[in-house]
């Protein structure tokens, strides 16, 4: 029995690992790729008059990969349709358990995002962005954007001890 429950525990782990890396391969491609259409975007803060708004891409990201891996658990919940394309919807789960949970969808085909929200501790959305018509085929971009690299300088100042 006991090793029974040791399998399970290391291939839970394995699946969290493979789930982590794949959302990461995506994150990266959008680095030189990403869907175009027509996304709504809602920011639930500040309070404002209309939260709600029409573009025509999603607003970056901005994840740093080192750090999605080492402050949050990732799985793949399961697939959905997201603006007629088949989606996988990935759960973010942030270790430091004051800060906000995610989700993002990622093209099971196109390997890039199709939306993402970012949830209050209470469960109430913070915001949102999401496709709900895609163009033909995502866009490559011209210039390959970059990924933020911490400054240095946070980590001297943590206020409990820095792992890298």
């Amino acid at each position: 029995m006991r090793r029974v429950l040791l399998l399970l525990g290391l291939l839970a782990g394995t699946a969290q690992a493979a789930d982590v890396d794949t959302l990461l391969s995506a994150l990266k491609k959008s680095l030189v790729a990403e869907a175009r259409g027509t996304a709504v975007v809602e920011v639930a803060f500040p309070p404002s008059k209309n939260p709600v708004r029409q573009a025509r891409l999603l607003p970056r990201l901005g994840a740093v990969p080192a750090l999605i891996r080492r402050n949050f658990t990732v799985t793949l919940e399961g697939q959905e349709v997201l603006a007629g394309r088949t989606a996988l919807r990935y759960s973010l789960v942030a270790r430091n358990t004051q800060a906000a949970p995610w989700t993002i969808w990622v093209d099971s085909v196109w390997n890039v995002p199709l939306a993402y929200q970012e949830q209050r501790q209470e469960g109430t959305l913070a915001r949102r962005a999401a496709f709900l018509t895609v163009n033909a085929a995502p866009a490559r971009l011209k210039t390959p954007l970059s990924v933020r690299v911490p400054d240095p300088a946070l980590k001297k100042r943590c206020w409990r001890p820095c792992r890298d």
